[in-house]
């Protein structure tokens, strides 16, 4: 694990449980999107790199996100 300002890099062979609070848009990053307040919660020794979320997935969440607020803020 490096830690490096404002990021951390992990090498791919570590799989690692995150937290944030929310994911935006960002044209900051190459991916289009920040992880708001992300955190590593533990290493997770117990899982191998293929069974790691990939950006594609940070996009579903995003979606689902998004379709979450949106109900919320109708009612």
């Amino acid at each position: 694990i490096e830690e490096s300002g404002k990021f951390i890099r992990v090498r791919p062979e570590i799989v690692v449980e995150g937290a944030l609070n929310e994911i935006q848009r960002s044209p900051k990053y190459e991916s289009g999107l920040a992880l708001r307040f992300a955190r590593i919660v533990k290493i997770r020794e117990d899982k191998v790199p293929e069974e790691a979320d990939t950006i594609d997935r940070v996009r579903e969440l995003y979606e689902g996100q998004v379709k979450h607020l949106e109900t919320a803020y109708r009612k």
